[in-house]
């Protein structure tokens, strides 16, 4: 059987700040820190596999990109366990 290696500390994804205050810097989000806030965004809306979501946020925004997205595609059925599609 194959060994199966933990990633979940690899990057993922690279979100540029809008450089407010000095130059755009590139933030470096590794899988854990997505899937965290995933589960965070969750809970804190009490979604269901029920619900609809309609994320409005541009996808070149961290919001529309992975805050309102990745918790539309990451949802607990009525009862159950978490569960990822």
């Amino acid at each position: 059987m194959a060994e199966i290696k933990d990633r979940s500390g690899q990057p993922v994804l690279i979100v540029y700040t809008s450089g407010t205050t000095g130059r755009p810097k590139g933030a470096v989000l590794a899988q854990h820190t997505l899937l965290c806030s995933t589960q965070n965004s969750v809970a804190m809306h009490d979604m269901t596999a029920d619900d609809r979501i309609l994320a409005v946020l541009p996808l070149f925004h961290a919001g529309g990109l992975y805050i309102q997205t990745l918790p539309a595609r990451h949802r607990t059925p009525p009862g159950g366990e978490d569960v990822a599609p």
